[in-house]
């Protein structure tokens, strides 16, 4: 399958010619990132699966003169598109912390904090590293997304380090569901991460505090609320972010 997509790619490349090296670069990165999106909704396992979808595509000549003359406002839209997706995630945690009781400014800094600063980020620098192998893709989701959960951490009194884990979480949720997976296992990751983050908090960073079951609830509800959210702001990204001369010539 790794042939197909590069033989495409590299007839894009040829017809964007004009354009410099850099520049070429980065847009034929952004085009395998959308193809990639592609194949794996639609779940292609097969070199022919991956011939027929090419075949539905713009001819790559054509396809990359429109790219040509428009890959500006595509680079531009992509971006907000992941800002919108980002901001409806913070907006859905920011919203669930308020009925929860927590004051304004807390609530605001969440939003904030996990909407831009770290879901934006995700889908926006996603394609960076989307060419690897899926197993190196989930660690550097991961990764990055713990780095980006930073300024979480200080949406309180001080530093609290467990909201760290939000980044990893998250990182491997827009990795792992990038593609259409069954309810349950959404529900199953989400429950063990709830888990794992309350025993580190109880037993390796606050060990003083004992465990609650309100605490597990309110957690359960403010998790399942952003994984819930993710879900629906990938989807939404990935809408938005599709350019026309992408899309298949019969919707066109």
């Amino acid at each position: 399958m790794r042939e197909v997509l590069d033989s495409y790619l590299a007839e894009l490349e040829r017809g964007l010619g004009d354009l410099s090296r850099g520049r070429r670069r980065f847009l034929l990165r952004e085009l395998e990132a959308h193809l990639l999106d592609e194949i794996q909704a639609r779940g292609l396992e097969t070199e022919a699966g991956l011939r027929l979808l090419i075949a539905e595509k713009e001819p790559p000549a054509q396809l990359a003169a429109e790219i040509a003359k428009c890959d500006e406002d595509n680079a531009i839209h992509r971006g907000e598109a992941a800002i919108l997706a980002g901001s409806l995630i913070g907006l859905a945690a920011g919203i669930t912390k308020w009925i929860m009781g927590a004051p304004w400014y807390l609530c605001l800094g969440w939003s904030v904090a996990l909407g831009l600063a770290l879901c934006a980020s995700l889908l926006a620098l996603r394609r960076h590293w989307q060419r690897h192998h899926p197993a190196l893709r989930l660690t550097v989701a991961i990764l990055i997304g713990t780095f980006l959960a930073i300024p979480l951490g200080f949406t309180g009194n001080g530093f609290w380090g467990w909201r760290l884990f939000y980044g990893a979480f998250l990182g491997y949720m827009v990795e792992r569901y990038s593609q259409k997976r069954p309810l349950w296992q959404l529900l199953v990751d989400t429950f063990g991460y709830t888990v794992l983050t309350l025993v580190v908090d109880l037993y390796v960073l606050c060990p003083e505090k004992h465990f609650q079951w309100w605490v597990l609830g309110r957690l359960l509800c403010l998790n399942y609320t952003i994984s819930f959210a993710l879900l629906g702001s990938m989807a939404l990204n990935r809408l938005l972010s599709e350019r026309w001369v992408l899309t298949s010539k019969s919707r066109v």
